[in-house]
């Protein structure tokens, strides 16, 4: 499995068992959602679909 898609696969799973969203998680890393949403949601996405 490719690095950056693990990694986001793993931010996704803590974001997830801490039980934040993708804007709360953007707030407290003052970032975009946009971000957040690329780092967890995309990467996963392609996993899933290989």
């Amino acid at each position: 499995m490719n690095f950056d898609l693990a990694f986001g696969a793993r931010v996704r799973d803590l974001r997830e068992a801490a039980s934040l969203t993708q804007e709360q998680v953007a707030e407290r890393m003052g970032v975009a959602v946009s971000t957040v949403s690329r780092l967890d949601v995309l990467p996963r996405d392609v996993v899933n679909a290989g």
